[in-house]
């Protein structure tokens, strides 16, 4: 009885000893699953690709997630499938009061999203609504990722913004300098010195696209450049009238940029009070790969302006014809005083 009950702890144990040693499949997961800043007009429709970036710990073969948005400015209508699954099924997807759960899935495991790969999984159709605040986040939770065996992992979330732009234009510059006027779309022009073509894209918003800040002059743009290379400096001119300044004092006019989370004072800006064709001077912004920002902060940036308020007059007593002579009276009687005192 002994033995058997020996043989019996020995085989628990081996069996034991192979689980611990067999492989354990990892979870999949990746870099992040998100997306990228958007802009859009009122009353149109825009595509939002959604990312998984470097996909790890095996294949991917299901992905779900959640998106919240405000819905006073944009609500999704339609979801299709990204560029990496275009083997997989069409995309599911349920709209609730804070946003909308997607999922999709693929049926076999050569259409798997493969280690290392980048891309979108999902393409979402947003109708732009446009109500303030002008702005929302999209934020991205509940994150599932499936391997082909069903095991499930997750990823960092990365959320981006939607801002409503009230006019855009987008212009190409040919190589050399070059100068794009855009004061009827956004109130500015952008000079461009450039060894090969680029696309600049300028638009202006309908509300502020950040947080509010103390000397906000309330006009926001926002300027886009389809690649850095080649591009060696760029000047933005934001124009602005007497109205814009009431108030202000224009001597200290300078630009803001958003950095995603703060408004922040370009680091080589300045003003020019010369009027401008029906406008009262510019707030300009210089900025190459070395500035703050830099070109490569150029994806998609808002810019803004901001002044000092004007001091206040010092205030200057009044004295009607009666106080002047009891004035004059009194500091004659000091006087006499004081020529007494010295006699």
């Amino acid at each position: 009885m002994r033995t058997i009950y020996v043989i019996g702890i020995i085989a628990l144990l081996s069996v034991a000893m192979i689980l611990a040693v067999m492989p354990v499949s990892a979870q999949p997961t990746a870099e992040s699953v998100g997306v990228e800043d958007a802009t859009g007009r009122s009353g149109t429709y825009v595509e939002v690709p959604v990312n998984i970036t470097n996909v790890r710990n095996g294949s991917v073969l299901g992905v779900g997630f959640n998106i919240a948005y405000d819905k006073s400015v944009i609500n999704i209508m339609d979801v299709s499938k990204g560029n990496l699954v275009s083997n997989w099924s069409e995309p599911n997807f349920n709209n609730f009061a804070w946003g909308t759960k997607i999922t999709i899935a693929g049926f076999h495991a050569a259409d798997a999203i493969q280690n290392g790969t980048s891309g979108s999984v999902v393409m979402v159709n947003f109708s732009v609504i446009g109500g303030a605040p002008y702005k929302t986040d999209m934020n991205i939770s509940g994150i599932q990722l499936s391997d082909p065996e069903g095991t499930l992992g997750t990823a960092r979330a990365k959320k981006g913004a939607f801002w409503v732009i009230k006019n855009v234009t987008t212009e190409t510059a040919p190589p050399g300098l070059t100068e794009i006027d855009a004061r009827d779309v956004a109130d500015t022009n952008v000079s461009i010195n450039t060894t090969t073509p680029v696309n600049v894209t300028v638009a202006n918003y309908l509300g502020n696209p950040g947080a509010g800040f103390t000397g906000d002059i309330e006009k926001y743009i926002d300027v886009h450049i389809n690649r850095t290379e080649g591009v060696d400096e760029l000047i933005i001119k934001l124009f602005y009238t007497d109205a814009d300044i009431d108030g202000l004092d224009e001597s200290t006019l300078s630009m803001m940029w958003w950095n995603g989370e703060n408004w922040m004072p370009c680091s080589n800006t300045g003003v020019n009070t010369t009027d401008q064709d029906g406008y009262r001077g510019y707030i300009w912004a210089y900025i190459n790969e070395t500035t703050t920002p830099s070109l490569n902060n150029l994806t998609g940036t808002p810019f803004g302006g901001i002044s000092s308020p004007l001091a206040s007059p010092v205030a200057v007593p009044e004295y009607n014809l009666f106080g002047l002579f009891a004035l004059i009276g009194l500091l004659s009687v000091v006087i006499v005083i004081s020529i007494k005192r010295r006699s």
